[in-house]
C-alpha cells in the first residue's frame, strides 16, 4: 500500500530560509537583532500583565482593560518575531536569556505608578523597534515590524492620557 504524502512546495521550511539567507548576508545581524527584540516584547508582556492586576482607583477597570490589550498585544509580537528569527535560519531566545532580559530591564523602573512604568516601556519597545527597522534590509521583516510599531505607537497615546494625572 502507497503511503499519500502532500508535496512539499519549494519555499517552504529549510528551502525557504536557506533562499533568505542567501539573498540577505547580513542575516546573523539581523537575526542577532530580532532576538533582543523577541527579548523586549518578551518582558513587556509579562510586566504588563502583572501591572494590570495592581491597578487601583476609580479608573482602576478602564486602566486594567487598556494594559490587558496592551500586553495581549506583545505576546502577538513574540510570536511574529519568533516566526521571522527561524524563518531567517535562526534559533529564537530559550526562556533563560528571556529571563536574564527581563532581570536586567527590571532592574531599571523604579517607579511605583503602574501606568507611569507602562506608558514609559512600550514608549521604550517603540523606539527600540523604530531602530530594529531601520537597520534590517529583508523587506518582510522591516514591514512587519514597521507595522508592530505603528501598533504600539497608538497604544503609547493611550497610556500617556491614562498615565498623566
Amino acid at each position: 500500500m502507497r503511503s499519500h504524502r502532500a508535496r512539499i512546495p519549494l519555499t517552504s521550511g529549510i528551502c525557504q530560509r536557506r533562499y533568505i539567507c542567501r539573498m540577505n548576508p547580513n542575516s546573523d545581524h539581523h537575526i542577532h537583532l530580532l532576538r533582543d527584540l523577541l527579548c523586549g516584547y518578551r518582558y513587556g508582556s509579562v510586566a504588563l500583565q502583572h501591572w494590570h492586576w495592581e491597578v487601583t482607583g476609580l479608573t482602576a477597570q478602564q486602566d486594567h482593560l487598556l494594559l490587558n490589550t496592551v500586553y495581549q498585544l506583545l505576546d502577538g509580537f513574540v510570536d511574529g518575531v519568533g516566526e521571522r528569527i527561524i524563518g531567517l535560519g535562526g534559533k529564537t531566545p530559550t526562556g533563560r536569556e528571556q529571563g536574564e532580559v527581563t532581570v536586567h530591564l527590571s532592574k531599571e523602573n523604579g517607579e511605583v505608578n503602574s501606568m507611569w512604568m507602562a506608558y514609559r516601556l512600550v514608549t521604550a519597545l517603540t523606539n527600540k523597534t523604530n531602530t530594529v527597522t531601520s537597520q534590517i534590509s529583508d523587506e518582510g521583516t522591516k514591514n512587519l515590524l514597521a507595522g508592530y510599531a505603528d501598533q504600539l505607537e497608538q497604544q503609547t497615546y493611550f497610556l500617556r492620557q491614562r498615565a498623566m494625572p
